[in-house]
């Protein structure tokens, strides 16, 4: 099993994960912007007040660890 991302964001990201996890939302530069938690199943991440370009969405639960390139627009 693994987290499903939608990678192309407006003002909120969409996560749907198979546990409980910590995610933390970089610019594409590395500094980390927003972290936070999840639940099993769909999550919203907000992204309002975040310029338009490339992030990096790091999300991480007991069993799984992925990494998502984001595009805001």
């Amino acid at each position: 099993q693994s987290f499903q991302v939608d990678t192309l964001a407006q003002n909120e990201l969409l996560v749907n994960a198979p546990e409980i996890f910590q995610y933390g939302v970089d610019e594409a530069n590395g500094r980390l912007i927003m972290k936070g938690n999840g639940k099993n199943g769909l999550n919203h991440i907000n992204l309002q007040g975040k310029p338009s370009g490339i992030y990096v969405l790091q999300l991480i639960s007991n069993n799984l660890k992925q990494t998502e390139r984001i595009l805001r627009q």
